[in-house]
């Protein structure tokens, strides 16, 4: 090991890439996430900042498979429940409506045998105490120890009013003392951070706010004579997993220590419980068998960041049957529980200098942004002042617009292009996908009659030709178009379409352009034309498509000429 340290020293690297690169400086290999972390491509004992302190609360070898059960029908989301239990779920996460009647709690939970997993509870705010002393008399109805029965109660911040939200949150902690009596093995402050990153806010925002709402909690008890020893064991939070795996599971690493230095002043911090949950953000209703692999990917960093409990949300939101979604959703963490075992080893990314340097860098973006909204007065005032509105706005119309143009690759959806459902229902789409399935709409909506053919004419250099086939597919496909192609020989016939689009190297262009015949056909040819364009106008190219080109409006562009 000596020899290989020796010989792969930083400097030593620093010299063989400098060789390979002919003159390109070393920094052009150096890339910014989507955190804005500065990252490089080499990391050594050299440049490394040791381990990162990991402060998590301990599991019992492995993690808590929640299952996801929208409540709409007692009956019917019990039957829900217990085909998940003998499925393999450990946990359930039930998202109970505002008009959920208390009565039918025992019917809900009905042969729930509740000491022996662990149960989550999404509530209305106006009914988060009725709801927690109706749960904490059908335990004690049931025979069972109220201690023995574990879990969480969480109130639904989502649908509260910014204007409301000072009240609300004030009325949580009022019910808190009353609550933590009756449900002892229950956890009431319940921080949904995860919340906040479906909203928009990116991974270094949604810890700085995690940090904020457990700062502006743990003032609001000591204000009212709670002292956090007495609340400790009640903390969740909630955390989103997906999208980059190591900022992943450097983000589930890294909070714990923060969280502790933020609740130093108010007393010894104790590892709160760490619920990771799968990103709608990420997910592509184009693509939904893709969302298979986004899916395990995002349990794998939660449980490898240290969470005690993970829910995966289907991976398909229509046309496929939903018990076969929760089942295949399911079976994703019951492989990695199973099979590949993987919660058995706590913190595996201990000592990767990739993922302690991602760790260390994480945590101090996170901190600052967490100081920033102090100086905005803090938690809620930040709200209330429409700092998380413009926050969200920003960096969700950002994040759209770099897919819609093809600057930021979403596999299914604007890289290979998968298949749009027949019926693309607003609220049925993913966020990140609402720009080109807008698009998809709108299309549907203009054709009359057969659908628009799109067909390639690719010839001239084979590098540059395939290169540029690939990338008008893709561009094309993205409006759910069906593109077929063939090898052209420039002066030869050729099929036809609605939309014909040219194919090759820039020297081929010059002399095949004017030996198309595309009849009424749009021409569209793919690459930049530079000095060239006026050159191709006049010889019939109707449009041009490149990699700087607006994809949708593009797009739009190119299809309203076929009505």
């Amino acid at each position: 090991m000596s020899e290989y340290r020796n010989s792969d020293s930083l400097e030593a690297w620093k010299l063989r890439a400098e060789k390979e690169l002919k003159g390109k400086p070393l920094a052009s290999l150096n890339w910014t996430n989507d955190a804005g972390i500065d990252l490089h491509p080499y990391y050594t004992t050299e440049n490394s900042r040791g381990e990162y302190p990991v402060l998590s609360k301990a599991r019992q070898e492995q993690w808590s498979i929640f299952e996801p059960i929208v409540v709409t029908n007692a009956g019917e989301a019990n039957a829900a429940a217990l085909l998940a239990l003998e499925s393999g779920a450990t946990g359930l996460m039930f998202k109970i409506p505002a008009s959920f009647n208390m009565s039918e709690l025992p019917k809900l939970l009905n042969q729930v045998g509740l000491p022996f997993i662990e149960s989550g509870f999404l509530i209305h705010p106006d009914h988060y105490l009725d709801f927690a002393l109706a749960l904490a008399e059908f335990i004690r109805k049931s025979g069972w120890d109220a201690r023995e029965v574990f879990g969480f109660v969480q109130a639904d911040f989502g649908k509260v009013k910014s204007a409301e939200l000072h009240t609300v949150l004030n009325s949580i902690l009022e019910a808190i003392p009353a609550i933590s009596a009756a449900l002892s093995g229950f956890r009431l402050l319940v921080m949904d951070a995860a919340w906040f990153r479906e909203q928009g806010l990116n991974d270094v925002q949604e810890m700085g706010v995690a940090l904020a709402w457990f700062h502006f909690w743990l003032d609001e008890l000591e204000q009212r004579g709670i002292p956090y020893a007495k609340v400790n064991r009640l903390w969740q939070l909630n955390l989103s997993s997906g999208g980059d795996y190591f900022l992943q599971v450097a983000k589930f690493r890294s909070i714990g220590y923060l969280l502790a230095q933020v609740a130093e002043k108010f007393g010894e911090y104790a590892p709160m419980y760490l619920m990771g949950e799968s990103t709608r953000f990420n997910m592509a209703q184009a693509d939904r068998h893709t969302n298979l692999l986004r899916l395990t990917s995002a349990a794998m960093s939660a449980v490898q960041g240290t969470a005690n409990g993970v829910v995966l949300y289907p991976f398909s939101k229509q046309e496929d049957p939903a018990q076969m979604v929760q089942r295949i959703t399911r079976n994703i963490q019951l492989l990695l529980h199973h099979e590949s075992n993987l919660g058995a080893v706590t913190d595996p990314a201990k000592g990767s200098y990739y993922v302690e340097e991602l760790s260390f860098s994480l945590a101090e973006k996170a901190w600052d942004y967490f100081l920033a909204i102090e100086e905005q007065g803090g938690y809620l005032a930040w709200i209330q002042n429409g700092g998380f509105d413009t926050t969200a706005e920003t960096e969700a119309g950002n994040m759209l617009q770099r897919i819609a143009n093809r600057k930021q690759f979403m596999l299914g959806v604007n890289q290979f292009p998968g298949k749009w459902p027949a019926q693309l229902q607003e609220s049925e789409r993913f966020l990140w996908e609402s720009p080109l399935s807008e698009l998809v709409n709108w299309k549907r909506q203009t054709e009359s009659g057969e659908p628009v053919k799109v067909h390639l004419l690719v010839f001239g250099d084979g590098a540059m030709r395939s290169a540029r086939a690939g990338f008008a597919q893709n561009f094309m496909g993205c409006a759910d178009i069906t593109v077929t192609q063939e090898l052209w020989t420039p002066g030869t016939p050729h099929q036809t379409a609605d939309i014909l689009v040219l194919c090759a190297d820039d020297a081929s262009y010059e002399t095949a352009v004017a030996q198309v015949n595309k009849g009424t056909a749009s021409l569209v040819l793919a690459g930049h034309p530079g000095e060239k364009e006026a050159e191709y106008k006049s010889n019939g190219v109707d449009y041009f498509i490149h990699i700087k080109s607006p994809l949708v409006d593009t797009l739009r562009t190119i299809l309203e000429g076929q009505r």
